[in-house]
Order: C-alpha cells, then structure tokens, then sequence
C-alpha cells in the first residue's frame, strides 16, 4: 500500500493500518487513531455533525460556502448498520476543519495527490509538544482511508492556505511549533503547489 504513497515519504511512514471498507472507513480511521475502536465510526459521525450545525458560520467560510456545508452535514447522517454509497464519503479536507476542533487533534492527510497538515483553530497549543496530539490517515486507490503510522519527528505536509488564514489569533501558535518539520517537507519536493507555508506568528 506504501505505493499510494509519494516514494521520497516512504522512509518516513512506521506502518499502515487498514479498516473495513464500507463506506465509513475515513471514519473508522478517526475512531481507531483517537484510541475509540473502529466501531466506534457512528460516534465520529455525530460529533462531526454537532461541530458543523453549532459552529455553522465559521465552517460555510472554511468549505466553501452554506450549499456546501449543507451537503456535508448530509453525508454524515445514514443508517448504523448499513453501508454508505459515495456521497456518505468522508472527504478530506472539508471534514479535516471538524475533525481538528472539537478533538483537538492535527490532522495529516496523505495521498498520491494530496498532502496536508490541519491545526485546530480555536484553541491555543500546549506549551508541552508532549500534549499535543497528531493523527494520520491516508487516502488510497482514489477510495479507501487508511490509518498511517509516521516516524516520530519526520516530516509534515504544509498547513492548507485554507484554515491558516482562517484560525482564531490564539491558535496560530500551533504552526510554530512544526515549522521546521513544515520545511522539511518542502525540501522533500512533494508538497502539492494547492498548498502553501504560511507560517505568520
């Protein structure tokens, strides 16, 4: 699976966990790296849901506008014991910007494609890097989420223009914080040019 993968990160990546494909898998990935247990995707689901009904304004700038926060919202609602078609799809990074806030957790997406890191926007860092909290997954054969295990210390994707030009003053201080792994990256060659270091303080 390393393959799905841009080759010159492969050094970097520890492992990857696969989850049952259907349909929730992206989820799945979520629950399983939060410590949750895989079955635990309904859960990820509702919270998410919670997230983008409550904080409505502020997610509709993050995707695009209300249609498309509409349309998200959608996709999290299907039946628990049933699997889900491709509009009940998680998508990354729309559903990275729930994901990050009511967890506080950063979120790294890797593809053949795509490669990002998503800092929560709210809140402030622990001043301990200790505490803060990172997760991985990876999007496989245009399809699949995978649970992705990195190298501690390796390097990071570049924050998406996205969400570091729309974080609260008070959580800019999570991009100081990997800004030399941030590098590290961009000197590997991979990052897509969609994404951009904006690392202001």
């Amino acid at each position: 699976m390393l393959e799905q993968f841009n080759h010159v990160f492969h050094p970097y990546i520890l492992d990857v966990v696969d989850v049952v494909a259907d349909g929730h898998c992206g989820y799945r990935c979520i629950a399983a790296l939060l410590g949750m247990g895989e079955e635990s995707w309904p859960l990820i689901r509702h919270d998410l849901y919670k997230e983008l009904s409550q904080c409505r304004d502020e997610n509709a700038t993050l995707v695009g506008g209300y249609d498309r926060l509409e349309e998200l919202k959608k996709s999290l609602l299907v039946h628990p014991l049933s699997g889900a078609n491709r509009d009940k799809w998680m998508t990354i990074p729309d559903m990275g910007y729930a994901i990050v806030n009511p967890y506080n957790v950063i979120l790294v997406g890797l593809s053949s494609v795509q490669n990002l890191t998503i800092f929560p926007l709210r809140t402030s860092p622990p001043i301990s890097q200790s505490q803060h909290r990172l997760i991985c997954i990876g999007h496989v054969y245009s399809s699949h989420f995978v649970q992705v295990c990195l190298q501690e210390g390796c390097p990071l994707p570049t924050m998406d223009i996205i969400s570091s030009s729309n974080c609260y003053p008070n959580a800019k201080g999570w991009a100081s914080f990997y800004r030399d792994r941030m590098q590290a990256f961009l000197d590997l060659h991979v990052v897509d040019r969609s994404y951009v270091d904006l690392m202001e303080d």
